[in-house]
């Protein structure tokens, strides 16, 4: 099935879609709470009142969610036809994360493009406005009750497939998701050309600099989850971030090193107890370098790591031994309160 075919099956459905490359937003009963989980400063900002979080949104379209990395999902933007005095022109919205709630009552989006909001958005008419979905390639009964008009915009990020079909097209040609059009960061700023840069300083214009960002991880997971992955694999890594100007979360990173090998990251992820400052760690290159490393089977013998990992696993299995000594101690001790309330 074509993008085309896809974007054409779900407006003639009734679904609300990106009108890019027809992908089907999906609300997601948790989503909220995966949000708040994996980000302790949103989590920080949470009002207890709406249960919601309004946050930068360039933070928002760089976020990695290494538990639930489909997660980017549930925010969108919108382009608003709102009548203004200076200018006919829509606008783009700022990312919401609010439900759909359907045609007949309408949903709200932040006005400001640099805003997110995390949960229900809520709030006064001077920040937030009101839409009702459009309907393209239908009669649109709302127009004459509203003059916002949805535009599903998903932002820089790859999409959810909704059926296997469109997941192996799209898997077999990742780059092509149109959503690189809709940087409006950089449009904001009237074409910023810090916004991508080579190692010469110069702006990049290849297209595959400006995929969405779980396209590029995506690719990058190709090569490391390839069972023969080696040093080679580590520099093809580095040269592909270099080539096509990529710079992936420190999260990403984060969750990808070999935390119970070399469970020193622990310190630099948790700088309150050092006294240092997380800021200045390059995790991109200290993850690969560790790969590098480890990878390197003479160095790996004589740091002693395999010694450590050796003796990490041989403690693990004792721990899982006293675990289930544990749990059976426990079930023996219920089993006479069991027995006695049935003779009873």
């Amino acid at each position: 099935m074509s993008r085309q075919d896809r974007w054409f099956f779900a407006l003639s459905h009734d679904l609300n879609c990106c009108i890019a490359c027809a992908t089907v937003l999906e609300d997601m009963d948790d989503a909220q709470e995966l949000v708040f989980e994996g980000r302790e400063d949103w989590q920080a900002l949470r009002d207890p009142s709406t249960n919601s979080a309004t946050v930068r949104a360039d933070e928002v379209e760089g976020a990695y969610f290494p538990q639930q990395p489909t997660l980017w999902t549930c925010f969108y933007r919108a382009i608003l036809d709102i009548d203004r005095a200076n200018s006919n022109c829509p606008i783009v919205s700022g990312i919401t994360q609010d439900y759909f709630t359907g045609s007949l009552l309408p949903t709200s989006v932040p006005r400001d493009p640099n805003v997110a909001r995390i949960g229900t958005a809520c709030g006064s008419r001077k920040h937030y406005a009101k839409y009702l979905p459009a309907q393209i390639i239908k009669p649109d009964p709302n127009r004459p009750r509203y003059r916002q008009l949805l535009r599903n915009i998903t932002g820089e990020k790859p999409k959810l497939w909704y059926n296997k079909e469109q997941y192996y097209e799209d898997y077999d040609d990742p780059f092509n998701t149109g959503s690189g059009l809709f940087d409006t960061r950089s449009a904001n700023r009237d074409g910023d050309d810090n916004e991508q840069k080579d190692r010469n300083g110069s702006p990049s214009d290849s297209a595959v600099s400006k995929v969405p960002l779980e396209v590029a991880i995506m690719t990058i997971d190709g090569i490391y989850n390839d069972k023969n992955y080696n040093r080679d694999g580590v520099e093809a890594t580095r040269s592909l971030l270099r080539a096509f100007d990529w710079r992936l979360p420190d999260a990403y990173w984060q969750n990808r090193r070999k935390r119970d090998l070399i469970y020193e990251f622990e310190d630099l992820m948790n700088p309150a107890s050092t006294g240092a400052d997380d800021t200045t760690i390059d995790w991109q290159l200290l993850c690969l370098g560790s790969e590098e490393l480890l990878l390197d089977y003479d160095w790996y013998d004589k740091s002693g790591l395999k010694a450590r990992g050796r003796t990490l696993q041989h403690l693990r299995g004792i721990k899982g031994v006293f675990l289930d000594m544990l749990e059976q101690q426990r079930q023996n001790r219920e089993r006479p309160q069991e027995d006695g309330m049935k003779d009873n």
